[in-house]
């Protein structure tokens, strides 16, 4: 013989199904006005899907294109004050895929991720007496950013980005790999590596308000590449060849 459920309980499970479908069928465009993508340089044309499982189309972070967004919302992060997804982006310069997080005090993280960017979209910039080419990947162990101040950063990089300058000046290209941190507030990466013709180091620092300063070191192996290095606007400092430069971050002409 079954046992009748009160009219009590039978009420009670009804209002949680009726909560939670009502909860799961919230558009996802209310994830991006919690999340106040707007306030961190984040843009999109349109948005789908719902607020646990969305996609963001033709998104922008500073200028930069992103392509489309697609992310599933982390249930517990709700119930601890914060907003955490796992992303993936695809269809833009910067592609791949992590977990992100939104918290108070304009807090963003990026943790166990892996994204690549297509240098060539920054064409604003020349790079060695010509247009910037090439990929920067990152392996992200951990990002922390507060109001645009890096907090704490855990991140490998490594970029071809000497393989069209050594394509032009008829040298051998290598990799260029290093490490990400933080200091006062700053992300400073520190690149560097060696072959054939060579070695090199680059050391980028980018401020909160998405300044810029660059400095590169240079020790050639043969002394055609290092005229034409001077040629460039490269110095002779102690026995190496050193470049610095400054400007603002902007995806685009």
């Amino acid at each position: 013989m079954q046992r009748k459920l009160p009219l009590q309980t039978l009420l009670l499970v009804g209002a949680f199904v009726a909560g939670f479908r009502l909860i799961a069928e919230i558009p996802a465009s209310t994830a991006a006005g919690l999340a106040g993508f707007g306030r961190h340089g984040m843009t999109h044309e349109g948005v789908s899907g719902t607020i646990w499982n969305g996609k963001l189309r033709s998104a922008r972070v500073h200028g930069l294109d992103v392509g489309d967004v697609d992310f599933a919302l982390r249930a517990p992060s709700l119930f601890l004050g914060r907003l955490k997804a796992d992303v993936k982006l695809s269809g833009g310069a910067l592609t791949g895929a992590g977990a992100v997080g939104f918290g108070v005090g304009g807090l963003v993280t990026i943790e166990d991720s892996a994204f690549e960017l297509d240098l060539g979209v920054a064409t604003r910039y020349n790079f060695l007496g010509a247009p910037l080419k090439g990929r920067l990947s990152a392996d992200v162990g951990r990002v922390a950013l507060r109001s645009g101040k890096c907090e704490d950063a855990l991140i490998r990089f490594d970029t071809d980005v000497l393989a069209e300058p050594a394509r032009r000046l008829k040298g051998q290209a290598f990799v260029l790999s290093g490490d990400g941190s933080c200091r006062d507030g700053s992300f400073v990466a520190s690149l560097s590596g060696q072959g054939q013709d060579g070695a090199g180091a680059l050391t980028v620092e980018i401020a909160p308000d998405l300044s810029f300063a660059l400095h590169a070191t240079a020790q050639p192996a043969r002394s055609e590449l290092s005229d034409a290095l001077r040629a460039l606007g490269f110095k002779d400092d102690e026995g190496r060849l050193t470049l610095a430069m400054s400007g603002v971050v902007r995806a685009g002409s």
